[in-house]
């Protein structure tokens, strides 16, 4: 029997975004109507979740697939709103996908092929355009030295991923949806940030493999954002549980972020760049507050 494939759209006062996301879908689905659904998990407020979920019922895309809108009360998470959304799905294989996300070619088919013909895998991800170009990134206990930001883009630019090292981009994956339950799903302990790392260690603790495929890209419409302390405070707090879970070597990661920070403010210092200078000081600030 032909695998079927749930999209998990988490959203958070998403109107400019999620009539495009489903427009993609619309228009780059392969695969059977009857093996295609949606579910939207809005953690906006009441205001804001009514013009959304308007949306997921006017967009076309409805006429021709299942599209469940759950409106969550509180925003309880990332993590949290993508496992109440996979919990109300029924596909064999579960997409992880941002409302700023675009699909740019056909890849439904191309993904229930590779489940198919490779059942050790875990996750798969395709390459990111937008954001950097940057699609997976070294998860923090392998961290090397203080260029480490700058041989990842080198690494991204080359398709260099490395599977046991890296993690994939939480904006657009696939994940068996067996396996990713067997794993636990999302921990809902993380709020945002670090879910990818945590996520794709649980899988290579149970011997599943995260697939990257260059051959295929998506759009990430992510944005040029202003440096803001309360999303870093939350990382920084993500990234310490993190490694407290896995009992990690907690001196060695904070010294080596710290290291790469301070190098690169000394080189806006060098440059002159007033705006970079304060927000590495403020990240150092923060990090050296919140790691314990």
């Amino acid at each position: 029997m032909k695998k079927s494939v749930s999209i998990i759209i988490v959203t958070y006062k998403s109107k400019e975004y999620l009539w495009g996301c489903l427009d993609s879908i619309l228009r780059f689905n392969d695969i059977n109507n009857q093996k295609l659904e949606v579910i939207i998990v809005d953690h906006s407020p009441a205001e804001f979740s009514t013009e959304l979920r308007k949306i997921s019922e006017e967009h076309p895309l409805a006429r021709l697939v299942r599209i469940l809108f759950i409106h969550n009360e509180s925003n309880t998470g990332y993590g949290a709103g993508n496992n109440l959304g996979i919990r109300n799905s029924s596909g064999d294989i579960i997409c992880i996908m941002n409302p700023d996300v675009r699909f740019t070619s056909f890849l439904l088919n191309k993904v229930i092929k590779h489940f198919d013909s490779e059942p050790n895998t875990g996750i798969l991800s395709f390459k990111q355009i937008g954001g950097g170009n940057l699609t997976f990134y070294k998860r923090p206990e392998h961290k090397m030295h203080f260029i480490d930001g700058i041989v990842t883009k080198y690494r991204n630019r080359k398709d260099r991923f490395n599977s046991k090292k890296d993690f994939l981009s939480g904006a657009f994956f696939f994940a068996d949806r067996q396996k990713f339950i067997e794993i636990g799903l999302f921990d809902e302990n993380i709020f945002m940030y670090n879910e990818e790392s945590d996520i794709a260690r649980r899988f290579l603790q149970r011997g599943y493999a995260l697939h990257y495929d260059a051959s295929n890209t998506y759009l990430h419409l992510i944005e040029s954002r202003e440096f803001n302390e309360i999303a870093f405070k939350e990382e920084i707090i993500s990234l310490r549980y993190y490694i407290e879970k896995f009992n990690l070597n907690a001196d060695s990661i904070w010294r080596k972020y710290l290291q790469e920070i301070r190098f690169k403010l000394i080189i806006s210092k060098m440059l002159r760049r007033s705006s970079d200078i304060k927000r590495f000081s403020k990240m150092i600030s923060v990090i050296k507050i919140n790691r314990a």
